[in-house]
């Protein structure tokens, strides 16, 4: 799973565990838009790379909940506020996702529908930066 976060990013983003099983991306600069893109980059390869643990290969999927700060219109005080408020919308989408069946990512709008390029490798997720 690292692999497939250390490739998805930029120099500039920020991946760091966030709670039992969370983690939390942090892409400075970007859109809505962009960041579906990212998390459905790294919930497609999460799903297409398999564990191996103790002899066993283990499939496994993610569920992303996707929120963005356009620096308009928050009523946010602090910037610790406007965090807060990021990971609060970011959490509802993830219960959102997992509630529709998991392994999808979603914003707060609902299911994302992201318009990712085609693999150069051949498969079927976009790997452009």
């Amino acid at each position: 799973m690292t692999a497939c976060l250390l490739s998805s990013l930029r120099k500039i983003d920020t991946a760091s565990r966030f709670g039992g099983e969370e983690f939390i991306v942090a892409l400075p600069g970007t859109t809505l838009d962009r960041a579906v893109v990212v998390a459905e980059r790294i919930r497609c390869c999460i799903e297409t790379h398999p564990m191996c643990y103790q002899n066993a290969t283990i499939r496994i999927t993610a569920s992303f909940g996707v929120s963005a700060h356009t620096g308009r219109n928050s009523q946010a005080a602090t910037a610790a506020d406007a965090i807060n408020a990021l990971i609060n919308q970011a959490d509802k989408a993830l219960y959102a996702a997992k509630h529709a069946g998991r392994n999808r990512v979603f914003t707060t709008q609902g299911p994302a529908a992201p318009d990712i390029p085609a693999d150069p490798s051949g498969g079927a997720c976009g790997w452009d930066r």
